[in-house]
């Protein structure tokens, strides 16, 4: 058993000396210390869990900063349904449109047929994805009457909670639109690569789905110029032609702020402290 002495120098149990009294009291009696040594182990294993817990805390905030910077947009669910979590691609794609909502009771199609089948993926994914099986979900069209359609795919998350926990994802729902344009990672791609302001606008434009006259036309420089550029651009990518020099953009490395935020690239001109005029900062 501890001394009344060993126990004022735990540093790990001041919190619980505190109870017993002031700094300069009597000193603790026998019954205090055999109380100390009964709770001390508790005490050990809840100071572990509490570390253990914030950990995992720390790592699931780490993964929720990930989700939202991703330019992909991806919904995630949880057993009943329920939206818990729409990343900033997502949020855009599904702005101003009601082919695809996000109501209070989850994820629905405009559409009764399209609906669901939705749902009937939903509850697969969710079903099948708690039994440690990845071979439920599946993928399919939203049609919308001006644009073309939004392609789904319905994907279950490996999980033992279902039944537990209403604030736990078991299933994720990625979005893309078809006709979105775009957004090349420009800036980074011209750090990367070491291009000049000249490269890059041009590589700005070819990966926007310009041609070298369009090119030209709108740098206002001769289409020599803009082949020389070109060519120089070829070189210092390891490109043979255009088609490689632009999917070689749109794999670049999207652009991360301080605070942990995807900023992509719109077709707008704004100066940088490098002297090129990037595109401005574009929410998704």
């Amino acid at each position: 058993m501890k001394t009344s002495e060993e126990i004022t120098r735990t540093e790990t149990l001041a919190p619980f000396l505190e109870n017993f009294g002031p700094v300069g009291a009597a000193p603790f009696r026998e019954e205090d210390c055999a109380l100390q040594a009964r709770l001390s182990p508790h005490l050990q294993r809840a100071s572990e869990l509490h570390k253990r817990i914030r950990g995992l805390e720390e790592k699931a905030e780490a993964v929720a900063d990930v989700l939202e910077s991703l330019p992909v947009a991806l919904i995630m669910l949880d057993a009943a349904g329920t939206v818990l979590q729409l990343n900033r691609a997502a949020s855009a794609i599904l702005a101003n449109q009601t082919n695809l909502e996000v109501t209070p009771r989850g994820l629905v199609a405009h559409i009764p047929s399209e609906n669901q089948r939705l749902q009937r993926l939903i509850r697969e994914a969710i079903t099948r994805g708690s039994r440690m099986r990845l071979d439920a979900g599946g993928t399919m069209m939203i049609t919308r009457q001006v644009k073309r359609s939004l392609q789904v795919a319905v994907v279950p998350l490996r999980t033992r909670a279902i039944g537990t926990s209403k604030d736990v994802p078991v299933a994720v729902v990625f979005v893309s639109d078809p006709d979105r344009e775009p957004i090349p990672e420009i800036q980074v791609f011209a750090e990367l690569f070491g291009l000049t302001p000249a490269e890059a606008r041009l590589a700005q434009i070819l990966a926007s789905g310009g041609s070298l006259r369009q090119a030209s036309e709108q740098l206002g420089v001769a289409h020599s110029t803009v082949r020389s550029q070109l060519k120089s651009t070829f070189a210092k990518t390891s490109s043979s032609c255009q088609s490689q020099l632009v999917r070689l953009i749109l794999l670049t490395l999207p652009r991360i702020h301080r605070n942990g935020s995807l900023e992509s690239i719109a077709i707008s001109q704004r100066p940088c402290k490098s002297g090129i005029r990037w595109p401005c900062s574009h929410p998704f």
